[in-house]
C-alpha cells in the first residue's frame, strides 16, 4: 500500500512538470521565485518543485477602447472616444510581464497623458480637422514605451470627438446668420437688378 501511494505521489510530480501552451500564448517560469524561461505553444517540460509557471502571456491582438477628457489650447473641454489596437511580442513575453504590475491601468494612463498633451497645444477647431496627425503624434512617441514593455502598438483610432453642447449650437447659430447674410445679399441684389431693368425700360 504505502509503494502504491509512493508511487502514486511520483507520477503526480512527474505529471505536474509537463506543461501543455496554447496556441498565440506563452508561459512564464520561474525557479525558485526567479525568473528561468518562456514555455511557447506545444508540449514542454518543467522541473516539478523547483520550477513553476508564474504566469500565462496572451499574444493575440488586444482592443483598449476608452474615453479621454481633454482640455484644447482654447480652454474648450472635450471628449475624444478612442481606440488602441496592441499585441505582446513573444519574443518579449517576459518583459510584458514583470515590466508593469496593473497592464490594462498603466497602458490607459499612458495614452491618456499623451493624447491630453497633444490636445493641450491644439485649438478644438484643429482637433477636429488633425485626427490622423494626432494618431501620428501618439504612435511615435509611445512606440518605444510600449517596446519596454514587450507590447507593439498595431493601430490608434480617434473614432469620434465630442464638443460642449454650447459649441456646436454656437457654431449652428454661424452658420445659420451666414446663411441669412448671404439670403439677404442675393435678394438685395436681385431687387438692384429689377430696379436696373426698371430704369432701363423707363429710357427705352
Amino acid at each position: 500500500y504505502l509503494l502504491l501511494c509512493f508511487a502514486l505521489i511520483v507520477l503526480f510530480i512527474i505529471l505536474s512538470g509537463i506543461k501543455i501552451v496554447k496556441q498565440q500564448s506563452v508561459m512564464i517560469v520561474e525557479s525558485l521565485g526567479k525568473f528561468s524561461k518562456v514555455l511557447h505553444p506545444g508540449i514542454n517540460v518543467i522541473i516539478p518543485l523547483i520550477q513553476t509557471v508564474r504566469s500565462t502571456q496572451y499574444l493575440y491582438i488586444q482592443n483598449l477602447e476608452f474615453q479621454i477628457v481633454a482640455i484644447t489650447s482654447d480652454k474648450v473641454t472635450i471628449t475624444l472616444d478612442t481606440a488602441l489596437v496592441y499585441h505582446i511580442q513573444p519574443e518579449k513575453a517576459a518583459d510584458a510581464y514583470y515590466s508593469i504590475g496593473d497592464p490594462l491601468a498603466v497602458i490607459k494612463s499612458t495614452v491618456e497623458n499623451s493624447v491630453r498633451s497633444y490636445v493641450a497645444n491644439q485649438t478644438h477647431e484643429e482637433i477636429l480637422q488633425k485626427r490622423d496627425e494626432l494618431t501620428e503624434y501618439l504612435i511615435d512617441h509611445l512606440t518605444k514605451k510600449f517596446s519596454e514593455w514587450g507590447r507593439v502598438i498595431d493601430a490608434f483610432q480617434v473614432k469620434d470627438v465630442v464638443l460642449p453642447r454650447e459649441i456646436p449650437d454656437a457654431m449652428s447659430k454661424v452658420i445659420a446668420s451666414k446663411r441669412l447674410q448671404e439670403a439677404a445679399e442675393f435678394e438685395a441684389n436681385a431687387s438692384k437688378i429689377v430696379r436696373i431693368k426698371a430704369a432701363e425700360a423707363e429710357r427705352e
